[in-house]
C-alpha cells in the first residue's frame, strides 16, 4: 500500500506531469505532420492543375471583356455624330469636325484601364487618317508613322474588302520611322471595327499586348499564348520555337502533356484559345525537393522534441522544488494541499502566496494609477504654462533626464464616420492606450498623454541600452497601416533634449513637423527636417486672370486642366500635403465666390456631401485630380447653363469673336451690331464674365495660336495674321504677356515636350 502511494506521489509530481505533457504534445504534432506529408502527396498534383485551371479561367474572363469592351469604344466612336458628319460628307474633309473627333479620341486615350496605344479612323474614299496626334494619309501614317513588316498600307487598304465587322489581329512591332532615328511604337495587337455592309470608315485600334498581359495573365509562369480561329498566334511570351497547334486541343476547355510541358487552354467566347503553358519538370522536382525537406524536419524535430522535453522537465522541476522546501521551514504547519488532479508543487504554493500576491496586486495598480494621472496632470500644465507665458514651477513628479517627444496626429478619413458606429473619440483613446503599451515594453520610462481631440503626446526617457525610437515607431507602423483605410497617422519626432525646461521647444518643433507630411494614406514618421522644394503658392496674374475668365465662361475643360496642371506642378515639384490642401482651399473659395455670385450656391445644398467634406478626404494626388475634375465640371455647368439662359449679350458676343477672331475687332463694332453703346458693353461685359472684353480677346487669340503652333507648321507671322494681329511685333508682345514665353520658344518648347 505505501509503494503504491509512493507511486502515485511520483505520478502526481510536477516533474512527470511536465514529461507527460511535453510526450503528448509531441506525438500529437508527429501524427499532424504525418497526416500532412500524406495528405500533400496524395493530392498535391491535383491542386497544381486545379489552380492553373482556374488562373487561366480568369485570363480568358478578363481578355474577353476587355475585347467585348473595346468593341463598344470603338462603336461609340463610329455612331458618333461627329464621325457621321465626315462619313456622310466624304470625300470632303471639315477640319473642325475633325479637331473635335481627335479630342475624343484623346479622351478615351487617357484612360490607362484601355489598354489602348492609339485608336486610328481610316476613310475609304480620301484615305484620309484621324488618330490623336492629328490628322493625316493613310499612306504615310502605316508607312511612317505605324510602320510593320507585317502591315503594310496597301494590307490596310484590302481590308475595307473582307468580310467581317470586327477582327482581332496578331501583335505586331510597330515603329515610326518619320524621323532620321526610328522610334518604337511598342508590342501591339490590332483590333479592326468597320461596317460590313457599307465599309466606307474603319476603325483600327492599336491593343498595347505587352500592357494586357501584365495586367490579365493570371499566373506566376509568363508562358502564354492566344490562338485565334484560325490557328494563328496573336499573342504569344513562349519561346518562337516552342509550337502548338488547335488540332492537338480537343475540346473547349482542358490540360495536355506535351513532353515535359502541361498545356492549360480554354476557348473563350470571341473564339481565340487562350494556352497557359506550365513545365512539369518544375512541378515533380519541387514535389521530391519537398518530400524530403519535410522527412527530415519531420525526423529532426522528434530528436529535438524529447531532447528538449526532458532538459525542460529537469529545469522547472529543481528550481520548484527548492522553492517548496523554503516555504515548508517557513511554516512547518502548511494545510494539506488540494490533489483535485492539480501538481502538488503549484498547490503547496498557492496556498501560501495567494494573499500576499493579490495584496501587492492592489496596492501595485492603486499607486499605479494615480502615478500615471499625476504625471498627465504635470507635463500637460507644464506645456501649457510655458506656451503661455505662465510661470515656471518645478513639480518633483516632473523628470529632468534627457527626453524625447513624439507627436501623434490622427486623421479620420470619411469613411470611418460611414461604416463605424463609435466616433472619433473612442478611438483616439484606444489608439492611446495601444501607444503607451507599445512603447512600456520597450522603454522603462514613458508618459503617453491625449494634448487636443486628434493629438497624442507621447514623452519617452531613453536609456543607452534601449532600441533607438524610430525602430519602434516603424513596428507600431505596420499596425496602424492595417487600419489606414480608416485613420492615418502623422507622426513627428523630436531631437532628444537635455531636460524639461525644453518641453515647449520639442513640442513646437515636433508640431511643425507635421506640416511636413507629403501625400499617401499611410501612415508617416517624421524625424529629420525635410527639404522640401516648393511651399503654397496661389496662381500668378495671369493664371489668375485666365482661371477667372474660363470660371466665369463657364468653360469646365479649361479650367479643369489648368487645376490638373498646378497639382501636377506641386507634386513634381514633392510639395507637402499642407501645400495641396491650401491650394484647394484657395480655388474652392473662388469657385464658391463665383457661384454665390451668381446665385448658384444652392445647388450645392442638394448634393449629399459638401464639397469642402469632400476635399477634406482627398489625400492621394488621384483623389484631388478626381475631385476636382468632377467638382469644376459640375460648376461650370451650372455657370455655363445660367449664362446661355438669362446672357443673351454676353452669348453673342461670345459667339461673333468665336467666328470672327481674324476679323479686325473692337468694343464699339460689336456694340454697333448690338445697338448699344461700347461704354454700356464693356461695362456689362466685365460685370458679367469678370474681365474687360480686350483681356478676353487677346486671351482667346493667344489660345488659338498655341494651337497652330503646336499642330502646324505654318510661319509665325502667318499664325499672327490668322488669328488678328496685323502687326508681328504686338502679336509677340501679347502672346509673350498671356503664354509668359515668346511664341517660338513656346513652340520649341511643346515640341520636345511632344
Amino acid at each position: 500500500m505505501g509503494k503504491f502511494h509512493q507511486l502515485r506521489q511520483n505520478a502526481n509530481s510536477l516533474f512527470m506531469k511536465l514529461l507527460f505533457s511535453f510526450m503528448a504534445i509531441i506525438v500529437l504534432l508527429i501524427s499532424f505532420n504525418f497526416l500532412s506529408y500524406t495528405f500533400f502527396r496524395n493530392n498535391v498534383t491535383n491542386e497544381i492543375l486545379r489552380y492553373n485551371n482556374l488562373n487561366l479561367d480568369k485570363t480568358v474572363s478578363d481578355y474577353e471583356k476587355h475585347l467585348s469592351l473595346i468593341r463598344k469604344v470603338a462603336f461609340s466612336i463610329y455612331f458618333s455624330s461627329e464621325v457621321d458628319v465626315l462619313r456622310i460628307n466624304s470625300p470632303r474633309i471639315q477640319y473642325e469636325v475633325a479637331g473635335q473627333i481627335r479630342q475624343n479620341i484623346r479622351n478615351m486615350l487617357g484612360n490607362d484601364n484601355l489598354y489602348l496605344n492609339n485608336i486610328i479612323l481610316y476613310f475609304r474614299e480620301t484615305g484620309f487618317i484621324i488618330e490623336k496626334e492629328g490628322t493625316t494619309l493613310a499612306e504615310s501614317m502605316f508607312s511612317k508613322f505605324y510602320r510593320s513588316p507585317a502591315y503594310s498600307y496597301d494590307f490596310w487598304k484590302e481590308e475595307f474588302n473582307q468580310p467581317y465587322s470586327y477582327k482581332a489581329y496578331p501583335a505586331s512591332s510597330f515603329t515610326d520611322v518619320s524621323w532620321e532615328n526610328w522610334t518604337s511604337k511598342g508590342y501591339m495587337i490590332p483590333y479592326v471595327i468597320k461596317d460590313n455592309a457599307n465599309a466606307k470608315l474603319m476603325i483600327i485600334a492599336m491593343l498595347d499586348a505587352n500592357s494586357m498581359f501584365t495586367a490579365f495573365h493570371q499566373s506566376i509562369n509568363r508562358n502564354f499564348l492566344v490562338l485565334n480561329e484560325q490557328g494563328e498566334t496573336l499573342f504569344s511570351s513562349v519561346d518562337p520555337n516552342q509550337k502548338i497547334t488547335l488540332d492537338q486541343l480537343t475540346g473547349g476547355k482542358g490540360h495536355l502533356k506535351v513532353g515535359t510541358d502541361y498545356y492549360f487552354y480554354s476557348k473563350g467566347p470571341s473564339g481565340n484559345t487562350y494556352i497557359n503553358i506550365v513545365p512539369n519538370a518544375g512541378i515533380s522536382s519541387q514535389i521530391i525537393k519537398l518530400n524530403v525537406i519535410l522527412v527530415s524536419l519531420l525526423v529532426l524535430a522528434i530528436v529535438i522534441s524529447i531532447g528538449a522535453s526532458i532538459l525542460f522537465s529537469i529545469r522547472m522541476n529543481n528550481p520548484l522544488k527548492k522553492i517548496v522546501q523554503t516555504i515548508q521551514e517557513l511554516n512547518q504547519s502548511p494545510t494539506a494541499p488540494n490533489n483535485n488532479g492539480s501538481i502538488k508543487e503549484f498547490a503547496l504554493i498557492g496556498d501560501r502566496l495567494t494573499n500576499l500576491l493579490q495584496t501587492n496586486r492592489i496596492i501595485h495598480e492603486d499607486l499605479r494609477q494615480k502615478n500615471s494621472q499625476l504625471q498627465y496632470y504635470a507635463y500637460t500644465n507644464k506645456l501649457k504654462m510655458i506656451r503661455t507665458g505662465g510661470l515656471d514651477w518645478k513639480e518633483p513628479i516632473v523628470s529632468e533626464k534627457p527626453f524625447v517627444l513624439i507627436v501623434f496626429d490622427i486623421t479620420f478619413r470619411q469613411r470611418y464616420f460611414e461604416n463605424m458606429e463609435t466616433d472619433s473619440d473612442f478611438a483616439a483613446y484606444f489608439l492611446k492606450e495601444y501607444i503607451s503599451t507599445a512603447l512600456s515594453h520597450k522603454y522603462q520610462e514613458t508618459t503617453v498623454f491625449q494634448m487636443e481631440k486628434n493629438q497624442i503626446v507621447a514623452l519617452v526617457f531613453p536609456q543607452a541600452e534601449e532600441p533607438a525610437i524610430t525602430d519602434s515607431l516603424r513596428e507600431m507602423k505596420q499596425i496602424f497601416d492595417r487600419d489606414q483605410h480608416y485613420c492615418f497617422l502623422t507622426i513627428a519626432v523630436s531631437p532628444v533634449y537635455p531636460d524639461s525646461s525644453r518641453f515647449t521647444q520639442a513640442y513646437e518643433q515636433a508640431t511643425s513637423k507635421l506640416k511636413q507630411r507629403s501625400l499617401g494614406e499611410d501612415t508617416q514618421i517624421i524625424a529629420d527636417e525635410r527639404k522640401q522644394s516648393a511651399t503654397f503658392q496661389a496662381f500668378t496674374l495671369m493664371e489668375e486672370q485666365e482661371f477667372h475668365a474660363n470660371l466665369h465662361a463657364g468653360n469646365g475643360p479649361a479650367v479643369v486642366q489648368q487645376t490638373l496642371r498646378m497639382l501636377c506642378t506641386l507634386n513634381k515639384k514633392q510639395a507637402s500635403a499642407q501645400d495641396f490642401a491650401d491650394f484647394s482651399k484657395h480655388v474652392l473659395n473662388k469657385v464658391l465666390c463665383t457661384l454665390a455670385a451668381l446665385q448658384l450656391e444652392g445647388r450645392l445644398a442638394k448634393d449629399n456631401e459638401a464639397p469642402q467634406t469632400l476635399l477634406a478626404d482627398c489625400h492621394t494626388l488621384a483623389q484631388y485630380e478626381s475631385f476636382w475634375t468632377g467638382f469644376l465640371g459640375e460648376a461650370t455647368g451650372w455657370i455655363k447653363q445660367k449664362k446661355e439662359a438669362r446672357d443673351p449679350i454676353t452669348s453673342f458676343v461670345f459667339d461673333y469673336l468665336d467666328t470672327h477672331y481674324g476679323d479686325d475687332l473692337s468694343l464699339e463694332l460689336l456694340a454697333d451690331k448690338l445697338n448699344i453703346t461700347g461704354a454700356y458693353l464693356s461695362t456689362y461685359f466685365k460685370d458679367k464674365t469678370g474681365m474687360n472684353f480686350s483681356d478676353y480677346l487677346n486671351g482667346m487669340r493667344v489660345n488659338i495660336a498655341k494651337d497652330m503652333l503646336q499642330n502646324s507648321n505654318l510661319k509665325i507671322q502667318d499664325v499672327a495674321v490668322q488669328v488678328g494681329y496685323q502687326n508681328v511685333n504686338s502679336f509677340i508682345r501679347m502672346f509673350k504677356r498671356y503664354a509668359g514665353l515668346p511664341p517660338g520658344e513656346f513652340r520649341k518648347t511643346a515640341q520636345q515636350d511632344g
